[in-house]
């Protein structure tokens, strides 16, 4: 299993938000208390698609990766015609779902041609027992009737502090503890993008072992560990 596999979010307590109020919205949507359909915007690498993920997971009580038929791209899917499959997946789901809703997740819906888009209007008009979690980079690309429809959250790039506690968290359970100030080192330059941020920690603990290998941290700096207790530029963990 890939390093990203292993540590991707399981809950949504995993989950990293710069905003408080976006982070209730989503553990609404996971508690069943907002059944709305929902569109989560914003920037590339936000972890849009990881909420969605963490919020079907969430009412359908299993792990998403047991989860099959629930995501779609629109990027990717470009011959798809209709949403008929959608429509049989949640007549499987709500015969299995112990919550009694079924849920599917778009991802890039602004991908989805218009004609795609107005069949799935439909969809999410006149059925429902179904939400659908949609994601998209560009919110401007959607009509405005479109949204309508929809709970529409932005969902923004987190800073060093939002993730700080979970980088922590992968570093623990990798068997390298680590302080805040040296989760703060470690990001110097840190943009916001949490698959950036998976990238520069799977990096670290790939060669923390390694005595006399220097890391190349997010400011360009190196980091050298010290054994028998890693170190970030100087500084003893």
């Amino acid at each position: 299993m890939t390093f990203r596999n292993t540590h991707q979010p399981k809950s949504i307590n995993d989950l990293v938000f710069k905003d408080p109020h976006v982070e209730q919205t989503i553990r609404d949507y996971g508690a069943g208390k907002a059944t709305k359909h929902l569109i989560l915007h914003g920037p590339v690498g936000s972890g849009k698609s990881s909420a969605a993920k963490m919020i079907v997971a969430e009412r359908c009580g299993q792990p998403f990766d047991e989860l099959s038929n629930i995501t779609v791209n629109g990027r990717i899917d470009k011959d798809r015609k209709d949403w008929a499959d959608i429509e049989r997946d949640w007549d499987f789901q709500r015969m299995v779902n112990s919550a009694g809703r079924a849920y599917t997740i778009i991802d890039e819906v602004d991908e989805c041609s218009k004609k795609l888009r107005g069949q799935l209007d439909t969809l999410i008009e006149t059925d429902r027992k179904g939400t659908v979690i949609m994601t998209t980079n560009n919110l401007h690309d959607l009509d405005d009737w479109f949204c309508d429809r929809c709970a529409v959250v932005r969902v923004d790039l987190p800073s060093i502090s939002d993730v700080e506690r979970r980088v922590q968290d992968i570093l623990r359970a990798e068997g390298l503890p680590c302080s805040p100030a040296d989760v703060q080192t470690l990001l110097t330059n840190f943009k916001g993008s949490l698959r950036q941020m998976i990238d520069w920690v799977e990096g670290y603990v790939r060669h923390a072992a390694a005595p006399n290998v220097g890391i190349v941290a997010s400011s360009g700096r190196i980091i050298r560990p010290s054994s028998p207790n890693t170190s970030i530029n100087g500084t003893s963990i």
